[in-house]
């Protein structure tokens, strides 16, 4: 018996949670050529610099802690940086709470 929520593998589950997490998209309004990604649970920050990606996570950590889903954050976040210095060693980005991440 569910006494709130959704079951869990329901069809309508992705749409509310995106709904719910819609708000996570203005993360990259400020920054020029910086898009959210968002597909099911998972989240994808483009940035042009890992500084404005940084800014960009930070911002969506403040609205995921609103929301209350910082669940997603820490355990299954990762960096992957694309481009010709790809193989460059870049700057570490590092949450609010002091994680870092790879």
């Amino acid at each position: 018996m569910i006494n709130f929520g959704v079951r869990q593998g329901s069809v309508l589950s992705p749409v509310l949670f995106a709904i719910y997490i819609d708000d996570v998209c203005t993360c990259s309004k400020f920054y020029r050529y910086s898009y959210v990604i968002l597909y099911a649970d998972d989240i994808v920050l483009l940035a042009p610099s890992v500084i404005i990606l940084e800014s960009m996570f930070t911002s969506c950590v403040v609205k995921l802690t609103y929301l209350d889903v910082t669940w997603l954050l820490i355990p299954y976040s990762c960096c992957l940086r694309v481009g010709p210095r790809c193989d460059k060693r870049c700057k570490n980005i590092c949450t609010s709470g002091g994680h870092l991440i790879p």
